[in-house]
């Protein structure tokens, strides 16, 4: 097997982990479905997997820090009026009752 073709396997066979990771967070199939869990697995989909292409394991935790870094200091969220889980952890800007 050329170098070539034993990248893109190994490329294939990480793709198709996170693939299955990622599948098996259904609220459906959870015995108490959490709704935020979903989400949240939702988001990692769409905003860092998907739009990625990772090469190495290495890769993949190095993206999954980043964006975790980023979803919890800089994403606002909606039910969270707007602000980051780091602002309501730190007890900024109280949520507003609508």
């Amino acid at each position: 097997m050329t170098p070539h073709k034993s990248a893109v396997s190994s490329k294939i066979r990480l793709h198709k982990i996170l693939h299955t990771l990622l599948e098996n967070v259904d609220p459906v199939s959870l015995e108490h479905p959490n709704l935020n869990h979903y989400r949240l697995w939702r988001s990692v989909k769409y905003e860092e997997v998907y739009p990625n292409d990772y090469d190495t394991p290495d890769d993949v935790y190095h993206g999954m820090h980043r964006y975790f870094e980023f979803y919890n200091h800089q994403r606002p969220h909606q039910a969270l009026d707007y602000r980051t889980t780091a602002e309501v952890r730190q007890g900024h800007r109280p949520v507003t009752k609508t």
